[in-house]
């Protein structure tokens, strides 16, 4: 919605979006909810090939967790490998050549 709205300072919250494109609430449950943001589509001029190129499944957000918790914990080791490697070796490369070699 960003991309269709690059210029918005407001809020992009379901409700404040129909009310810019004048559709009338109806939020209160799930089917509600989902018709509204179907108009609120429609009205953005958003098409069906890019509201697919941003969709996310649930899949795929607990996917994109696991790999950044992963990634956490190898940036975590490989920083105390490195700061070993440093203190037995304190005239070798710096840290940054170290990782510039590893990425």
């Amino acid at each position: 919605m960003k991309a269709a709205l690059p210029n918005r300072k407001e809020s992009f919250k379901q409700t404040s979006l129909a009310e810019l494109y004048n559709i009338t609430e109806n939020a209160h449950d799930a089917l509600g909810d989902v018709q509204m943001l179907s108009q609120i589509i429609q009205a953005a001029g958003i098409d069906h090939t890019t509201m697919m190129r941003h969709a996310k499944t649930v899949g795929s957000l607990i996917q994109r967790e696991k790999v950044l918790a992963n990634k956490k914990v190898c940036q975590a080791g490989l920083q105390v490998l490195v700061t070993c490697f440093l203190i037995y070796e304190p005239s070798g490369p710096t840290i940054h050549e170290i990782c510039a070699h590893l990425f």
